[in-house]
Protein backbone atom coordinates (compact mmCIF):
# COMPACT_ATOMS: atom_id res chain seq x y z
CA UNK A 1 0.00 0.00 0.00
CA UNK A 2 2.66 2.28 1.11
CA UNK A 3 4.25 2.46 -2.92
CA UNK A 4 0.29 3.24 -4.30
CA UNK A 5 -0.03 5.92 -1.83
CA UNK A 6 3.49 7.25 -2.82
CA UNK A 7 2.43 6.92 -6.69
CA UNK A 8 -0.72 9.09 -6.12
CA UNK A 9 1.22 11.67 -4.60
CA UNK A 10 3.70 12.18 -7.30
CA UNK A 11 0.81 11.74 -9.51
CA UNK A 12 -0.90 14.90 -8.24
CA UNK A 13 2.14 16.81 -7.77
CA UNK A 14 2.82 16.33 -11.80
CA UNK A 15 -0.90 17.22 -11.75
CA UNK A 16 -0.63 20.70 -9.81
CA UNK A 17 2.88 21.02 -12.07
CA UNK A 18 0.91 20.91 -15.73
CA UNK A 19 -1.93 22.66 -14.84
CA UNK A 20 -0.50 25.73 -13.09
CA UNK A 21 2.68 26.91 -15.28
CA UNK A 22 0.09 29.75 -17.08
CA UNK A 23 -1.14 30.93 -14.36
CA UNK A 24 1.48 33.63 -13.05
CA UNK A 25 1.76 34.57 -16.55
CA UNK A 26 -2.33 34.95 -16.66
CA UNK A 27 -2.46 36.79 -13.27
CA UNK A 28 0.04 39.38 -14.07
CA UNK A 29 -1.83 39.70 -17.63
CA UNK A 30 -5.25 40.29 -15.86
CA UNK A 31 -5.64 41.05 -12.52
CA UNK A 32 -6.37 44.06 -10.92
CA UNK A 33 -4.08 43.47 -8.38
CA UNK A 34 -0.86 43.09 -10.61
CA UNK A 35 1.65 46.16 -10.37
CA UNK A 36 3.33 47.04 -13.81
CA UNK A 37 6.99 46.29 -13.74
CA UNK A 38 6.24 43.21 -11.26
CA UNK A 39 7.75 39.22 -11.46
CA UNK A 40 5.08 36.63 -10.98
CA UNK A 41 5.44 33.08 -10.59
CA UNK A 42 3.97 30.27 -8.59
CA UNK A 43 3.55 30.69 -4.89
CA UNK A 44 4.17 26.87 -4.05
CA UNK A 45 7.08 24.59 -2.24
CA UNK A 46 10.61 25.56 -4.39
CA UNK A 47 8.19 27.90 -6.43
CA UNK A 48 7.15 25.04 -8.93
CA UNK A 49 3.77 25.12 -9.06
CA UNK A 50 0.65 26.78 -6.80
CA UNK A 51 -1.03 29.78 -7.40
CA UNK A 52 0.93 33.08 -8.64
CA UNK A 53 2.72 35.13 -6.47
CA UNK A 54 4.72 38.08 -6.79
CA UNK A 55 8.91 36.82 -6.82
CA UNK A 56 12.04 38.45 -6.39
CA UNK A 57 13.84 39.01 -9.49
CA UNK A 58 16.26 36.10 -10.02
CA UNK A 59 20.11 37.39 -9.31
CA UNK A 60 20.33 37.00 -13.47
CA UNK A 61 17.79 39.64 -13.98
CA UNK A 62 18.46 42.66 -12.13
CA UNK A 63 20.88 43.53 -14.18
CA UNK A 64 19.41 46.13 -16.74
CA UNK A 65 22.37 45.26 -19.19
CA UNK A 66 21.29 41.65 -19.46
CA UNK A 67 17.35 42.92 -19.54
CA UNK A 68 17.69 44.65 -22.63
CA UNK A 69 19.62 41.73 -23.79
CA UNK A 70 16.95 39.74 -23.24
CA UNK A 71 14.38 42.05 -24.41
CA UNK A 72 15.97 41.95 -27.87
CA UNK A 73 16.78 38.75 -27.85
CA UNK A 74 12.48 37.51 -27.13
CA UNK A 75 11.81 40.68 -29.94
CA UNK A 76 14.03 38.77 -32.27
CA UNK A 77 13.10 35.34 -31.32
CA UNK A 78 9.20 36.06 -31.76
CA UNK A 79 9.93 38.65 -34.92
CA UNK A 80 7.35 41.18 -32.71
CA UNK A 81 8.63 44.85 -32.05
CA UNK A 82 7.82 45.40 -28.39
CA UNK A 83 7.39 49.18 -28.10
CA UNK A 84 8.97 50.77 -24.79
CA UNK A 85 6.74 52.79 -22.64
Amino acid sequence: MPVRNQRRGEDAIAAIRRRTPDLPALYAATSPHAEGGGFYGPRGPGHLGGPPAEQKLYRLLRSAEDAERLWRISEDLTRVPIPST
